[in-house]
């Protein structure tokens, strides 16, 4: 991709849908192409179709899309964002995250910290609303 464009870190959650909605949002505002990197832990994403986005606005905007599949390779979202954002060099990532006790962030880690700390792009995280 040679225009400007972001990456919409995604999966079938609140903050996966809240992240497609801003991510949307920003394209259409900005004029940029979308890339869509899906990180269902099960390895399949949803189809780009059962997307909630509305893929006819963004391309009558002029915005190119590109939906990215999970890797068979690489089972850590973060480490997918990573690997996919080095590759296309994103102007912006875009990704949601969910509240975590800090046992569960102890525990588990953080997908949105490893990506925080590892690209060299901005990065706008959003919380899940009650209502996404």
């Amino acid at each position: 991709m040679t225009r400007p464009h972001l990456l919409i870190v995604a999966n079938d959650s609140d903050f996966g849908r809240r992240a497609l909605h801003v991510g949307e949002e920003i394209a259409l505002e900005k004029g940029w192409d979308v890339a869509i990197l899906s990180t269902e832990a099960d390895g399949h994403g949803p189809a780009p179709e059962d997307l909630p986005i509305d893929q006819a606005k963004l391309e009558a905007a002029g915005a190119h899309i590109t939906f990215i599949p999970p890797s068979p390779t690489i089972h850590d979202a973060g480490d997918q964002a990573i690997a996919v954002a080095q590759e296309t060099q994103p102007d912006l990532i875009v990704l949601g995250i969910r509240r975590r006790s800090r046992v569960g962030k102890l525990l588990m880690g953080s997908v949105a910290q490893k990506i925080l700390l590892e690209v060299d792009c901005p990065v706008l995280v959003v919380k899940a609303t009650e209502h996404a």
